[in-house]
């Protein structure tokens, strides 16, 4: 799903972290 990956993407903008490390450890 294009939408909610751009959705993720910004998310992660917003958060100030790369997709990697958000991906990385979902936990933190």
């Amino acid at each position: 799903s294009g939408g909610n990956r751009r959705k993720l993407s910004t998310a992660i903008a917003l958060i100030g972290g790369p997709p990697v490390v958000f991906l990385d450890e979902p936990t933190t």
